[in-house]
């Protein structure tokens, strides 16, 4: 009952604070970048809005650009690296959050945010659009009060996207009108093509080593199992055999990493250091400054095939669980001929997917060109362009 009341108190001091935000003037050069990303301990840097802020650092001193943390660490942690970063709720958080002319975010914009973002221009990078639905797609995000959760309905200024195609999907996450979204590309995706000075920090170290390690050790290819969050929160590794993969993984001279998705940063992943084969990545970091050294990517309905079409390998789409996940969480129909790559549904399959030859490069450069309208590392100038930054 009390938690109610502080809740219902909370939310209350929001709608006011949000009110009064209003008449604070903005300065179209201030700008502050918000991301999403946790691990076990602290909030981690990265994402699109990380490699956002990098560029307005590096390349628009002019700009007063601020990453707001949302814990202390995080914004010792980039201080520390020469970047202007402020905790959300210290007072020079707050006077940036209420000064900033343009807000920049890449996934739901959290209450305690929006609470200060009153008349300053909303943009939503967004963490990528695949083939699962989310947003105002899902029925999860249907059942959502907006009272409650005003962040979640919040209507952008700017929304970018890869190509047409990902702009029709992403008018659908966030009812807005396609030919209204602006087709920049991914600024994370910059990485790509161009050394990023900051990309370092939280990049997975763990991730690098054991890459290191497993070619030093003769693996012949590198490959990625990143799946994505259920909408029930049950553990995707509940189906993997970690014996098997590992012995299979022996057998031809892989090494298998293993990456869970952001929201499972607490998880235990049943996998250890016996696993002379698999290496278990602790979710949150940012994996995209090691992407480049990986062959073979495993994923299911993740978005973060789309970037990796960028880099041209195979890609195989582990979905065992298919029927159950496109009737709770939903897909796209274009899902089938917009993931190019095996669809293995049993864990048997998977492991023969896994070694089996490369057909797919044309089915590939089909879907990248649908999907991608530029392919250059330039997605965060665009973007600065469109903002008139």
């Amino acid at each position: 009952m009390f938690h109610k009341i502080g809740t219902a108190l909370q939310l209350l001091g929001a709608y006011c604070i949000r009110g009064c935000s209003y008449c604070i003037p903005r300065s179209s050069k201030i700008v502050v970048c918000i991301g999403w990303h946790h691990g076990k301990t602290r909030e981690m840097f990265a994402d699109n809005a990380k490699y956002f802020f990098l560029h307005l650092q590096h390349a628009h001193p002019d700009v007063t650009s601020v990453w707001l943390a949302k814990d202390r660490a995080l914004a010792t942690v980039l201080q520390h690296a020469g970047l202007r970063a402020h905790y959300l709720h210290s007072w020079k958080g707050i006077y940036y959050a209420l000064r900033a002319g343009h807000t920049i975010v890449d996934a739901h914009l959290q209450t305690e945010n929006w609470k200060f973002s009153g008349g300053s221009t909303l943009t939503q990078l967004w963490h990528g659009k695949g083939m699962k639905k989310s947003g105002h797609a899902s029925k999860r995000t249907q059942h959502v009060p907006a009272l409650v959760q005003p962040g979640r309905h919040t209507t952008y200024d700017t929304l970018i996207a890869t190509s047409h195609k990902t702009a029709e999907l992403l008018a659908t996450t966030f009812t807005h009108p396609a030919d209204a979204i602006a087709v920049t590309g991914h600024p994370r995706t910059d990485l790509f093509y161009k050394d990023i000075p900051g990309a370092a920090i939280d990049a997975h170290t763990t991730f690098a080593e054991a890459i290191q390690r497993a070619k030093a050790n003769g693996a012949k290819k590198i490959v990625l199992y990143a799946p994505t969050f259920r909408p029930d929160g049950s553990n995707p590794l509940a189906t993997f055999d970690v014996a098997r993969a590992n012995a299979y993984m022996a057998q031809h001279n892989y090494h298998l990493m293993v990456s869970l998705h952001p929201k499972f940063s607490a998880r235990d992943s049943g996998i250890s250091e016996h696993n002379s084969h698999l290496t278990y990545i602790a979710a949150g970091y940012d994996i995209y400054p090691q992407l480049t050294e990986v062959d073979i990517l495993i994923t299911d309905y993740s978005s973060l095939y789309v970037d990796f079409l960028l880099l041209d390998r195979p890609i195989i789409f582990y979905v065992y669980d298919f029927d159950w996940y496109a009737q709770e969480a939903g897909l796209y129909p274009d899902f089938n001929t917009l993931t190019p790559g095996p669809h293995p549904r049993s864990f048997d399959d998977l492991l023969l997917a896994i070694t089996a030859a490369d057909t797919y490069t044309e089915a590939r450069k089909t879907v990248r060109e649908t999907l991608f309208t530029h392919n250059d590392g330039n997605a965060s100038h665009r973007i600065t362009q469109l903002l008139n930054m």
